[in-house]
């Protein structure tokens, strides 16, 4: 089995298609039968598998790499599947399989840019039309694709998404060494992360922190990712400390030290932050939302995304009972035990080895 693995969001360092393609990637080189090629701009940094194969891309455009340069590469190599993440190339002749994280600008146009909000309203129903297979991360996702495609069912399958291995603890005493020395954080920190796209709230968790840190002195919000529109008496008098974009082993040495982790998004279809925090041993508030339920469950706390109030109550709660905290800690370590690539690969394998007996 001859796969094309469309590589080009490995670019995006840190984004959640980036962990989702190259933690996929490292497992499925380990899968017999099964021959990896990856079509990318930059050399992938998995070394010395025969079963990985690294084809170098030069398109800057989009539509060339889904209408030209994807199916060219899959014809020179005699590939049997093409896998790419949202949209299925335009003229290639093997079989597709697509990858859908989340249809928010569909769902939630609102929260997205005009750009992604078009792309999505014309790609999406022909990449459906087009792929073999769907692949979504949630059950979630599941429903809200046959919300627009009642009858696709059968191309859609759920593989759940899993926390990269490097998240995992710190010892307390030596993370707040390192922490200090690499962030010059030497209080009690929140710990939150935003991007540029608007579901991620940031503005109503800034309010909530703002709320209780009225109550509850010597805590920082830390906020890792895009900086938030902050006003002038937030930035000037509010203890928000802002990073901005970081690589993964600072991530985890954040995650490790916080008191807690805060996803407040409006929309997701999967939330790799939840089990990357669980994963460091932390609790975690997460927005009510109904993914979020999916992959939590009751280890974490929940509150309405929408009312500031809501979070600013369970921040207080959180921080205030330390029983309560190490609940929601052992909790998690429990729901993790559902969750790993390993067995993403695997149910990966299982839809290409489907799709290549449909004619």
């Amino acid at each position: 089995m001859r796969v094309l693995l469309d590589g080009h969001f490995l670019e995006e360092a840190g984004s959640g298609n980036s962990r989702y393609l190259s933690s996929l990637m490292a497992e499925l080189v380990k899968q017999t039968n099964l021959s990896l090629f990856v079509a990318a701009k930059s050399k992938s940094p998995i070394k010395g598998n025969t079963r990985l194969h690294f084809l170098r891309t030069y398109s800057k455009s989009a539509i060339n790499r889904y209408v030209l340069e994807l199916p060219r590469l899959a014809h020179h190599n005699q590939i049997d599947i093409i896998h790419t993440t949202y949209f299925a190339p335009i003229l290639s002749k093997c079989k597709n399989v697509i990858t859908i994280h989340d249809i928010g600008p569909l769902k939630k146009p609102q929260l997205f840019s005009l750009k992604l909000r078009w792309l999505f309203k014309i790609l999406i129903p022909f990449s459906m039309q087009r792929a073999t297979a769907v692949i979504v991360p949630s059950r979630f996702s599941k429903r809200e694709l046959l919300s627009l495609f009642p009858k696709m069912s059968q191309k859609i399958s759920v593989t759940y998404e899993a926390p990269k291995s490097i998240f995992k603890p710190i010892e307390k005493t030596h993370v707040k060494k390192l922490i200090k020395r690499k962030f010059d954080i030497t209080t009690p920190y929140i710990l939150t992360i935003n991007s540029q796209f608007a579901k991620k709230n940031i503005k109503n968790t800034v309010d909530a922190f703002i709320k209780a840190a009225e109550t509850i002195k010597n805590i920082i919000l830390v906020v890792v990712g895009k900086s938030p529109n902050l006003s002038t008496e937030q930035a000037n008098f509010y203890p928000i400390k802002i990073l901005g974009r970081i690589n993964d082993s600072d991530l985890r040495l954040l995650y490790c030290g916080a008191e807690m982790f805060i996803d407040n998004s409006l929309y997701e279809g999967f939330s790799l932050p939840i089990l990357e925090a669980s994963a460091c041993q932390i609790p975690v508030i997460a927005s009510d939302i109904p993914v979020h339920h999916e992959i939590a469950g009751n280890s974490v706390l929940y509150a309405d995304p929408n009312k500031p109030t809501s979070l600013t109550l369970q921040i207080k709660k959180l921080l205030n009972d330390r029983k309560l905290r190490q609940r929601m800690i052992t909790r998690s370590s429990a729901m993790l035990k559902k969750f790993s690539w390993e067995k993403t690969a695997k149910e990966t394998v299982a839809v290409y080895r489907k799709v290549l007996k449909q004619k």
